[in-house]
């Protein structure tokens, strides 16, 4: 509803507030964390050929940028873009020893890929645990807790989860990232487990399944 009332007939204009956004040096400061009331000054025309952005169609564009997963609302005077979070990983507690372990292989790795996701998830963030390539999530009901991290260099997303509901938990996670990647155009993707004893060493998911299928262990 809130995207209705405002028809875009040039798209440069849309494309060329995100970009203001996003390139902005307040922004930028705030590693990812974009406070509502900079908005007028980040969207002030500067030069003849800058579009206007009057203060009535801010929200439009903030509506606008949510849709297409570029950010996601903190609260009502602060919104997050996680392509601008930190890149250092930080420090926190997580059960490695027995999780649930799971590998997504891409033949090419988009970069918003983990921004996407953690816009997604952002309802199941553990406080300030997210950066640029990471997330680490939570769920109450389920009481399971995840670590998602991609890897850029190996064209990799790992996952691991842990908990009462594991299993369930990694389902919804799973999904996520495989609608994420059905919205690009041939995108292939790998699904790998590692074996138990063995962990550097992986055999497809849907190898596994046709197992299970067949009553192999």
């Amino acid at each position: 509803f809130e995207l209705d009332d405002t028809h875009v007939l040039e798209p440069e204009w849309a494309t060329g507030a995100v970009y203001k956004i996003i390139n902005s040096k307040q922004l930028a400061d705030a590693k990812g964390i974009l406070y509502l009331n900079l908005l007028p000054d980040i969207l002030k025309k500067r030069k003849e050929e800058d579009f206007e952005y009057p203060k009535n169609k801010h929200k439009f564009i903030i509506e606008l940028m949510k849709k297409f997963e570029i950010c996601y609302r903190i609260d009502k005077n602060r919104v997050l873009v996680p392509d601008l979070l930190q890149v250092e990983e930080m420090d926190f507690d997580f059960p490695y020893d027995e999780p649930l372990r799971f590998v997504m292989e891409y033949e090419f790795l988009p970069k918003s890929i983990m921004p996407r996701f953690i816009v997604k998830m952002h309802h199941d963030i553990k406080p300030g645990l997210q950066w640029r390539t990471g997330v680490v999530l939570a769920d109450k009901d389920l009481h399971s807790e995840a670590v998602v991290r991609a890897d850029e260099v190996d064209k990799k997303v790992s996952i691991h989860v842990t908990g009462d509901q594991k299993r369930e938990y990694f389902a919804i996670i799973r999904k996520t990232l495989r609608n994420i990647a059905g919205s690009f155009d041939k995108l292939p993707v790998t699904e790998l487990v590692p074996l138990p004893d063995s962990k550097e060493v992986y055999v497809e998911y849907k190898e596994l399944i046709g197992y299970e299928k067949h009553g192999k262990k």
